[in-house]
This record gives structure tokens, C-alpha cells and sequence, in this order.
């Protein structure tokens, strides 16, 4: 079997994670179509990381953390970003892996002007960008499970720009040959969505949102899901065919 690396950026907080499991947990959920073993790092406790030349794919988690609070251990995270990108390795980022990718090589993160992007929602793809071996199969616009305060607000100079939201221009960047990453979700599944947007229902409420019609909108989000298996297949050269892209979590 071949291994995939899941460095995760901290932990969830305790009645998620008592519930749901960790990042990890999600990510290594969400590649069992593929014949692939993840390989877990957990980044925020141990100094350990993949050498930054290791030719696996490696993924980096969203966290419940920010980007601009520049902990030590996303700092260190920044550092070997930074050095991965040199060797063209293949690195994805999804949420604050995004962000970091785009801040540690010269993109500017920040709280979005218009306050958080929560639920489910459509991307959009450019259509320009749609033969990139990341969006395989995947149509012009498709839903995907979303939850983040903060967004890549500049992209770093070089890096392409593959798919936006209304909300967020910068949903799906191109870093280099096999380097790329995602605002969105493609790990996250319905319980687990709808289980954040309740658990804040009181700040959302008091945001002007609703959160119960945010939660009851959530459904699977398949073509999402398959922007992983799009990059591990791609990377490994493995079938990522229609019959692995309907399957759901």
C-alpha cells in the first residue's frame, strides 16, 4: 500500500473530537476508495515533519487555529512550506494548510472583510483552468463544504488561481507542477458540518445568520470529495474513475 502524510494542525476542540474524531481521522476516512495508508503528524506536538524532498503526497489540515496568530508550530510549518515548494514535491493544503501555503510564500491572510463563509456552497471553476489534473472530472461548479473566518486576501506573486466562491475569490490555488490547495472542505461530511454550524448557533444568530437553514442545507459534496483522490491518484498514479467519484462518506 502505498502512504499519503496527513500533517494535522492541532487538534479540534474536545466534543468534536469526542464525537467526530480528528482531522486525521477525516482525511484517512475520506481516502479509503484508494488502495493508500495516511501516515499521521501531528504537527502542534511534535517537531517531527516528512523530509521536505519526500516524493509521498503529503496534506496538510485545516485547524481551529489562525494563521495570522503565527503559533510556533505554524510558524516552523511556514519553514518547511517553504522549503517543500522549492523541491516541487507534491504538498496539498486545505483551509489554514491553504492560507499557509499562500502566507508562507508571500500571499497576505487575513480576517475576510465580510465575516465568515459557512456551509454549503458552490465553486466555481475557471474555465480556463479546468484541464488541470487537480479538477479531473470534476464540473464547472460544484458544492462544497465550507467553514473559515479567515482567507487568502493576495495571492502569492507566480501562483494560479483555479476556482473561486462568491464569498472568496481564492477557493482552489496552483503553487507549482504538483503543489496546490483548497479553502474548501473535500474531507469534512454532513454530520460534521452540521454539528459546527449548532455548536455556534448563538454567535451565528447573533451574526444575522440562521444557523438551523444553514445546517438543513448541508448534503454530500462528492465532486469536492474528489479533489483529494484527484491529488493522491494524480501524484501516485493511481485510477481515480467515475465509479470512485460517486461514492460518498
Amino acid at each position: 500500500m502505498k502512504q499519503v502524510h496527513i500533517l494535522q494542525a492541532g487538534d479540534p476542540p474536545a466534543d468534536i473530537q469526542a464525537q467526530f474524531g480528528t482531522q486525521g481521522d477525516w482525511f484517512t476516512q475520506a481516502l479509503q476508495p484508494l488502495p493508500v495508508t495516511t501516515h499521521i503528524w501531528q504537527v502542534d506536538k511534535h517537531p517531527d515533519l516528512p523530509p521536505p524532498d519526500c516524493p509521498e503526497p503529503v496534506i496538510i489540515t485545516g485547524s481551529w487555529g489562525m494563521v495570522t496568530d503565527r503559533p510556533d508550530w505554524s510558524e516552523a510549518l511556514a519553514g518547511w512550506i517553504r522549503q517543500r515548494h522549492q523541491t516541487q514535491a507534491p504538498l496539498l493544503g486545505i483551509c489554514y494548510g491553504h492560507q499557509l501555503m499562500a502566507q508562507a510564500l508571500g500571499g497576505q491572510v487575513d480576517y475576510h472583510p465580510q465575516g465568515r463563509e459557512l456551509g454549503c456552497l458552490p465553486v466555481c471553476v475557471h474555465p480556463q483552468t479546468s484541464q488541470d489534473p487537480l479538477l479531473a472530472g470534476l464540473p464547472f461548479r460544484f458544492k462544497a463544504l465550507l467553514t473559515h473566518q479567515q482567507s487568502v486576501l493576495r495571492v502569492p506573486e507566480g501562483v494560479q488561481v483555479l476556482a473561486g466562491s462568491a464569498h472568496d475569490p481564492h477557493q482552489i490555488l496552483r503553487f507549482g507542477p504538483a503543489q496546490w490547495s483548497a479553502q474548501f472542505h473535500p474531507e469534512f461530511f454532513t454530520d460534521l458540518l452540521r454539528y459546527c454550524i449548532i455548536r455556534n448557533a448563538q454567535q451565528l444568530q447573533a451574526e444575522g445568520r440562521q444557523p438551523q437553514a444553514l445546517a438543513q442545507n448541508v448534503q454530500e459534496t462528492p465532486q469536492a470529495r474528489r479533489l483529494l483522490w484527484n491529488f493522491v491518484g494524480h501524484v501516485l498514479n493511481l485510477p481515480v474513475g467515475p465509479s470512485t467519484a460517486t461514492i460518498q462518506a
